[in-house]
């Protein structure tokens, strides 16, 4: 017989998988525990009993949160329905507005937020803009492609498009089967294959009003100018670049070096190479019909079409404005022609975000960077038809998988199903340019659909299994985004599968995360201080957690943690009680479910209406009830209280590893032992029991043979318990929380008396 005193001082490696409870030679194992729930582990090592969650509002469900936090005061939680969200702003309802979407597609929904709007995105409906409009205003919008992105041209000299017009509303042909139903609402881009009978704009050159002259690869018409003494015009010397508009190609009065009459006309600006239609209405597979949103070259009219285009000029007097008629016949048609990179046929983007000053979207394996400093434009050339360092860009993964996420990171970061690519500047002599865009992937740890969220600037993710959870983080050495697997200690947290995350990065760096069995789990999780461990949160029997986010509380302090459930046959929303601080003591605080609080004068008889028929636990001025109420929620104290919760109660409980201290013979493993003594050491706690498995002793002075009925005071310090089980070969040390209390586990050990064999 052998006699040994172990003590465990930290909680913070939390809950550890069962493969890992033999693994003395880990360090980890000094500081985990082998259950771990409804405690979570803390940074400084303690074990703090969870708070409980406060009822908010039922409503119609299902539903699932969004975070839309404006800034640190004025934070929303969304809850989207099919069809509807509901927006909750300072623990309360604001009020509902129509979506565009169904349940089907809010459950595949992707977000990114810039300032006051929330991005939607969706590969089955075309991008929303979520807005802000002041305190109480929101809506939808749709956010419009106008000028790309696109597809790839079109290489078949033999599948041409013509169409009716060059502006306004217009008819197209293609010689081929092209278009269908679901491309009504998508672009299309004409580029012309030459442009036609068009002579070319020289300086110093008769001309004639409503005279077409092309330069640089752009059309312009002739409408107006100074004549000279024989009624003639001529051109400038400035060889015209505008694209909209009219502007002179010279002085147009006075004199040259050579005394003649300098020339110069007003030159109106028709079209260049290309232009884009959006299209309203299907026809046939050959015709449909569209807007032009950009001049589309002459040379790409229908065959036999004759049009006619008037511009205007001032006249000398530069008071009265004359409109030349003139007219040109095209039947060209162009094989030059791209279809928008999104439509209901194409799919829409999946995805988005917000980089370099550039919105960026994610379709199938493309990443599309918009214009830089333009989160409206898509435009792949500037006003002058040059692909510009600050145009858009496309980049291409080297993955079939189609992109699920992408974040905003020292590369814009895209995430599939099977890896993590990283999209950065080919050349690091200029930034992220068209032209200049290498993409590379990371690492092959790929992303489920579940959101991503940030805690400690470091981007935390589901995989695709739905059973892990990674941290992905730039590794400077290596230039490269580096892979952690945050459940390597603690696989089972994920066997009935992860749903959801949300982080709470104040008061605490607490990773949360909806378990696929409707319970919650907890990471305590501070990289620097090489803190992880992992928590399980039930919540009460009946309430089913289905989904979280987490948004700054109304004071700007602290991150508060929202959960929709169901509970019998309808959907609720729930907000987390507050955490306490290190040395705070609340005599009446929340710790049940779906609690409902009662301030005011003291009364003996409350209601909590949307828990009829339950069996309730019930805080009250520090006491402690355990009552069922009836069937309109109604229930009785012992004593009027003038501060109650009441709710349902979930459990909590830790139990350590089997202590593995070694003895006079060697190492411990295997070897009966038995606690002869025992001790917890606790901080403003209450309602704890304490013991080894199977035998548990209550801490504090308990009326009858159950929880008191009246307040007692919190204790902090040591607790002794003698003869605490039998000889055992595991033997361990377990506590419970019996009454909805505040507690706080700071360290436990005892005398370990093993034996030889």
């Amino acid at each position: 017989m052998s006699r040994v005193t172990p003590a465990q001082v930290s909680f913070n490696g939390g809950e550890l998988s069962k493969r890992l409870q033999a693994r003395t030679d880990q360090n980890i194992y000094s500081i985990a525990l082998a259950e771990m729930v409804g405690f979570a582990p803390m940074v400084e090592g303690v074990a703090e009993a969870m708070p409980g969650t406060i009822h908010v509002q039922t409503i119609p469900g299902p539903f699932r949160f969004v975070r839309f936090e404006f800034s640190t005061t004025q934070g929303h939680v969304l809850a989207f329905s099919a069809g509807k969200v509901a927006i909750f702003t300072n623990d309360a309802l604001l009020t509902t507005i129509d979506t565009p979407y169904t349940w089907a597609q809010v459950q595949g929904l992707t977000f990114h937020q810039s300032f006051d709007v929330l991005y939607c995105f969706h590969r089955e409906h075309a991008p929303q803009k979520f807005y802000r409009d002041g305190a109480d205003v929101f809506g939808f919008e749709e956010y419009v492609f106008t000028d790309g992105p696109f597809e790839k041209r079109n290489k078949d000299e033999s599948k041409t498009v013509s169409v009716s017009g060059i502006s306004g509303n217009i008819d197209m042909e293609s010689s081929s089967a092209l278009f269908a139903p679901t491309d009504v609402g998508s672009l299309f881009r004409i580029e012309s294959e030459d442009l036609g009978d068009i002579t070319a704009w020289e300086p110093y050159t008769t001309v004639v009003l409503g005279q077409y002259l092309s330069a640089n690869d752009r059309v312009y018409r002739v409408v107006g100018g100074n004549p000279d003494k024989d009624n003639k015009i001529r051109t400038g010397t400035l060889t015209p670049v505008h694209t909209e508009g009219v502007e002179w190609d010279g002085i147009a009065s006075g004199v040259d070096v050579n005394d003649k009459p300098a020339g110069g006309v007003q030159l109106e600006f028709i079209h260049d190479r290309w232009g884009v239609v959006r299209i309203t209405a299907y026809t046939s597979a050959t015709k449909v019909s569209g807007t032009v949103l950009r001049h589309l070259p002459f040379s790409t009219g229908a065959s036999g079409g004759s049009y006619s285009y008037v511009g205007g000029y001032w006249k000398n007097t530069y008071v009265e404005y004359e409109m030349p008629a003139v007219s040109a016949d095209y039947s060209y048609g162009s094989y030059r022609w791209s279809f928008g990179s999104f439509s209901n046929t194409r799919g829409w983007p999946a995805c988005g975000g917000i980089w370099a000053e550039r919105l960026c979207l994610g379709l199938d394996s493309s990443v599309y960077g918009g214009v830089s400093g333009d989160l409206e434009s898509f435009a792949e050339l500037n006003e002058l038809g040059e692909a510009s360092d600050d145009m858009a860009f496309i980049a291409v993964l080297e993955d079939a998988n189609p992109v699920r996420h992408i974040v905003a990171d020292e590369q814009l970061l895209a995430f599939t199903a099977a890896a993590v690519h990283g999209i950065s500047a080919a050349s690091a002599a200029k930034g992220v340019a068209p032209g200049n865009i290498k993409s590379r992937k990371q690492h092959n740890v790929g992303s489920g659909t579940a959101g991503l969220v940030e805690l400690n600037s470091r981007t935390l993710y589901i995989d695709r299994s739905g059973n892990r959870i990674y941290e992905t983080e730039l590794d400077p050495a290596r230039n490269v985004e580096q892979e952690l697997d945050l459940t390597r200690y603690a696989r089972h947290i994920g066997n009935p599968g992860l749903v959801e995350l949300a982080a709470q990065q104040h008061p605490f760096n607490h990773l949360w995360v909806v378990r696929g069995d409707g319970s919650l789990a907890l990471a305590g999780y501070l990289p620097e201080e090489q803190v992880l461990g992992f928590a399980r949160r039930p919540m009460a029997a009946g309430v089913a957690a289905r989904t979280i986010c987490s948004i700054t509380d109304p004071d700007g302090k602290f991150d508060q943690v929202w959960i929709g459930v169901e509970y019998a046959g309808e959907w609720h929303v729930l907000r987390m009680a507050p955490w306490r601080m290190d040395g705070e003591s609340e005599a009446t605080a929340c710790m049940v479910d779906m609690a409902a609080l009662y301030e005011g004068d003291p009364l003996s008889s409350l209601t909590h209406p949307i828990l009829p028929n339950s069996n309730l636990h019930i805080a009250a001025d520090g006491a402690f009830y355990a009552r069922t109420s009836d069937g309109d929620g109604r229930f009785e104290i012992a004593q009027p209280a003038a501060k109650v919760w009441a709710g349902l109660p979930f459990e909590a409980w830790l139990e350590s590893l089997d202590f593995e201290i070694g003895g006079d013979n060697g190492p411990a493993r295997a070897r009966k032992a038995r606690f002869g003594k025992g001790w917890v050491e606790v901080l403003d706690a209450r309602g704890l029991a304490f013991g080894v498995p199977g035998s548990l002793q209550p801490l504090e002075e308990l009326e009858g043979d159950s929880v008191t009925d009246r307040g007692f005071a919190p204790y902090s310090g040591l607790k002794f318990l003698d003869g605490m089980g039998d000889h055992t070969r595991h033997p361990r040390l377990r506590l419970e929380r019996r009454a909805p209390m505040q507690a706080t586990v700071s360290a436990w050990g005892g005398e370990l008396n093993m034996e030889k064999h």
